[in-house]
C-alpha cells in the first residue's frame, strides 16, 4: 500500500483519495514516548519540589514577598482562551460539508490530508494539555494560569526566588508589601 493514493477522475485529473494508517502508528508510538521521556526527564532532572523545611524557611527569608505573586499577564491567559475557543470551533465547524464548488476535487483532497494532520496534531496538543494541568501535583499550575497568581508558598516551593525575583513596593495607603504586578485582594 502506498503512503497516498491518487486516482483520475472523470475530468481525467488526478485527485487524492486515500492516506495510508501507517501515520496511524507514528502517531501511537509519539503519543507512548513522548510522556516516557518526558518523566525520565522530570525524574531525572533538577526539576524537583522543595521539602515543607526548606521551603518553611525560605518563607521566614522572604516574608516581604506578597502573598500572591503574578504568574501570568492577562495577555497571556486572554491568548490561550482564544486559541482554546479557536481549536474548539476548527472541530466544531469541521464536521459541516465543505462546498464542492470553491476549489478542485485536487485542491479538497489536499485540504482534507492537511486538515487531518492538523487535526491530529491539535487533538493531541490538546489531549497532553489536558493530562498535563488534571495531574493532582499539577493543579497549582492550572489555577496560576486561570487565575493569573500563585501563592507565596507556591512560589517558593517551585521557583528559585534568585533566578525569578518579585518586585515589591511599598503602597502609599497601606503598610503591607504588595508586589507591583500582583492582582488586588
Amino acid at each position: 500500500m502506498n503512503f497516498v493514493e491518487t486516482a483520475i477522475d472523470p475530468w481525467r485529473r488526478t485527485v487524492l483519495t486515500h492516506v495510508a494508517w501507517n501515520i496511524l502508528w507514528v502517531s501511537a508510538f509519539v503519543l507512548i514516548t513522548f510522556p516516557v521521556a518526558h518523566a525520565s526527564y522530570i525524574i531525572l532532572s533538577a526539576h524537583r519540589v522543595r521539602d515543607k523545611d526548606d521551603t518553611d524557611a525560605l518563607e521566614t527569608k522572604h516574608a516581604d514577598l506578597p502573598h500572591r505573586i503574578r504568574r501570568h499577564s492577562c495577555m497571556a491567559r486572554l491568548f490561550h482562551w482564544v486559541m482554546a475557543g479557536a481549536v474548539f470551533t476548527l472541530l466544531g465547524t469541521a464536521v459541516f460539508p465543505p462546498n464542492p464548488y470553491i476549489l478542485g476535487e485536487a485542491t479538497w483532497g489536499w485540504v482534507y490530508v492537511l486538515h487531518g494532520l492538523v487535526g491530529l496534531s491539535l487533538a493531541g496538543l490538546s489531549v497532553a494539555h489536558v493530562v498535563f494541568g488534571a495531574r493532582p501535583k499539577h493543579w497549582w499550575l492550572t489555577r496560576s494560569m486561570i487565575a493569573g497568581w500563585l501563592t507565596r508558598r507556591e512560589y517558593l516551593e517551585h521557583h528559585e526566588p534568585a533566578r525569578w525575583p518579585i518586585k515589591t513596593r511599598m503602597p502609599k495607603e497601606a503598610g503591607d508589601r504588595r508586589s507591583v504586578r500582583a492582582p488586588p485582594r
